[in-house]
């Protein structure tokens, strides 16, 4: 009878002690996630409350094992009570806090593929280790509760300043007596943290102001001109003015010389909710993130995937570098290989070639390099010549698809329209410099933003150092608004962004194409269909601009007819190298715009329609009169004239 009373109380102090543990950790894990936040949010800016945390937590700790030591002396009091019979179950060990956080792994800058499927990290960067602390509840055969995250054997996440309590129907300890069991943790002096709801109000001034319609023909800006009443001043495209934008401008003069990526707006709009971006005042103060380091390791890992999505460059065992803008990274680049030889070396592009690279280099004005001109004119015999040769494809500004002129010269390559708005993505570029930029992407122009892919470790190094000492880095909020942009972008593995990109531009290309195909005075660069990886089908290009030339000898500057005759503002050939019978027109601003810049070109090709519509025969007969009516280039009149027997006519308006 008595080993049967003995057993009983044993199987109920065991029970009572189990179910003491189960609803303390259940009450715990309820309050751990809150205060989890909570600690994050501070973690940065708050040592000082993250020390009074941790405080806290050993506080917990040591009241947790007297609430334990409690259990064990009512287990012994139970068992006296009923006879002094013991338990042979164990006692629950209470263990300290013990919290390992690794220092942060900073590797650089490096992406190797096969040490991110080993190690499980798609960003190749630093990493910072939390390691568990010993369980609370140590015995076997008992739920342990141990400092860190919630696992598939049962642990659970504790937080050492949560308040825990116990409410559970079926526990056969009271609300009330649990109360006097369980600790109460003095609550956190929180006056010195951020409002909570403190973005509200930048979040209502930026809808505010894009709430502005100006009659669909402009945009306000949060920096933008403030008229006396507050309201901000609409910004109008082309040819349109007024205080809403909803006066049209005639006969303008349109600016096609500027390759401003405005046609993207509408995109950004659509998906305005997901991709906005609230600044704090105090965001990212300090010169370097955390590591030391002056780049985004959650921006990285973007730029790496979405090149993995679109497959139009190499990224395996490449360092990144970030730049404002690509120009920057260019004049970066440049400079470095210049060191590779005692000699200055040449700098050189083949015709035509993107003008920044000779402006550029002839502005620096280094003894180390000079631009030398058309890659495809250069004297190679010469082996110790250091050639650093750019290669831009697609090019800038006929579109093409371009490779290497001179073998064994040190290439950059500046990729900046090689994504499927504008191109085929016929297959990875894998070289040892890769330039891409932002604007060209996303139409983000004004954030300043690129990056270069370098194979080489050694010229990745010299260039972070120019990069350090020229700007050091490129500035937080850039960095945050590219990380939102380009996280949008992968969510839908490109389809969206390039299917509206590359739409729109398909669509501008065919009807600038198809208008001047009609023009005899006129020609347009001619683009081949190609296989698109991407898209899985041919397609034939859509480029950024149209490389116009003037067909006719004594037009011999191209850019001045356009100008003079369409009243539109182009790129003169010659900056390209090339003659200055060629002109660029941009094809990439607003809707508005493209719109105008159409007409205007359909109206330059129907007066050399009538211009060359009506045509007058004579016969070379001495003395003979002759009578018509003349209607073309807006005239129309009687005219008559006669030979005078030398094939010379005399023509005169009646």
């Amino acid at each position: 009878m008595m080993g049967e009373i003995s057993e009983a109380v044993n199987h109920a102090t065991s029970e009572l002690q189990q179910t003491l543990i189960s609803q303390i950790s259940s009450s715990l894990d309820q309050v751990t996630q809150k205060l989890q936040v909570r600690i994050d949010r501070v973690r940065e800016n708050n040592e000082t409350l993250i020390e009074e945390v941790r405080r806290r937590q050993e506080e917990f700790h040591s009241e947790m094992r007297s609430t334990v030591s409690s259990l064990r002396h009512s287990q012994s009091s139970i068992q006296g009570e009923l006879g002094g019979f013991g338990s042979n179950n164990g006692g629950n060990e209470l263990g300290g806090r013990g919290s390992s956080v690794g220092g942060s792994g900073f590797q650089g800058n490096h992406r190797n593929k096969e040490k991110e499927k080993d190690e499980g990290d798609p960003s190749g960067g630093s990493s910072n280790h939390h390691g568990g602390s010993p369980s609370l509840f140590s015995n076997s055969g008992h739920k342990s509760v141990s400092w860190g995250s919630k696992s598939d054997s049962g642990s659970t996440s504790l937080s050492g300043w949560s308040r825990s309590t116990m409410n559970n129907p079926s526990s056969q300890v009271s609300p009330k007596s649990a109360s006097s069991i369980i600790p109460t943790a003095k609550p956190i002096d929180s006056s010195h943290l951020v409002d909570e709801k403190w973005s509200k109000s930048a979040a209502g001034e930026a809808e505010a102001v894009a709430a502005v319609s100006c009659s669909g023909h402009g945009r306000a800006y949060l920096d933008g001109i403030i008229a006396g009443d507050g309201t901000p001043v609409c910004e109008c495209n082309a040819c349109f003015t007024g205080l809403d934008c909803s006066e049209s401008v005639p006969d303008c003069v349109l600016d096609a010389d500027s390759g401003n990526p405005i046609y993207l707006e509408p995109f950004w709009m659509k998906h305005a909710a997901k991709t906005a971006i609230v600044v704090s005042g105090w965001h990212r103060m300090g010169y370097e993130y955390e590591d030391g380091s002056l780049i985004s390791k959650e921006l990285r890992s973007e730029i790496f995937k979405l090149h993995d999505i679109v497959k139009n460059v190499n990224t395996t065992d490449r360092y990144i570098i970030f730049g404002a803008g690509s120009t920057q990274l260019l004049g970066a680049a440049v400079h470095n290989l210049s060191l590779k030889s005692s000699q200055p070396a040449k700098v050189v592009a083949s015709v035509p070639y993107y003008p920044v690279y000779k402006s550029q280099t002839e502005l620096l004005d280094s003894t180390k390099y000079k631009f030398t001109g058309d890659a495809s004119f250069q004297n190679t015999s010469d082996s110790s010549t250091n050639f650093i040769e750019f290669v831009t494809s697609p090019n800038n500004p006929d579109g093409q698809l371009k490779k290497a002129v001179i073998e064994g010269s040190n290439k950059i390559h500046d990729l900046a329209y090689y994504w499927p708005h504008y191109s085929p993505i016929v297959a990875p570029v894998d070289e040892d410099i890769a330039i891409f930029t932002l604007s060209k992407l996303t139409g983000h122009a004004g954030s300043r933003f690129g990056w270069a892919l370098i194979r080489d470790k050694d010229l990745y190094e010299r260039m972070v150092k120019y990069m350090d000492l020229n700007t050091y880095g490129v500035s937080r909020e850039t960095q945050l608004r590219a990380l939102k942009l380009l996280n949008h972008v992968n969510k839908g593995e490109g389809h969206d962004l390039f299917e509206f990109g590359y739409g729109t531009m398909k669509q501008r290309w065919e009807l600038l194409s198809k208008t001047l195909e009609a023009s005899k005075r006129f020609s347009v660069q001619h683009l081949s269909s190609q296989y698109c990886t991407f898209l899985d089908k041919h397609r034939t290009p859509s480029p950024a601009f149209a490389w116009i030339k003037c067909e006719q000898e004594e037009e011999e500057e191209c850019s001045k007819v356009v100008l003079g005759e369409a009243k539109v503002i182009g790129r003169a050939g010659s900056l390209f190298g090339a003659g200055n019978d060629y002109v660029r027109i941009s094809l990439t601003d607003s809707q508005d715009h493209f719109n105008r810049l159409l007409n205007h070109v359909e109206k330059l090709v129907s007066q050399e329609k009538i211009r060359s519509g009506t045509r007058l025969h004579f016969k070379n007969t001495e003395n003979q009169t002759w009578h018509a009516n003349y209607q073309g280039m807006g005239l129309d009149q009687d005219i008559e004239g006669s030979f005078d027997g030398s094939s010379v006519a005399t023509v005169a308006a009646t």
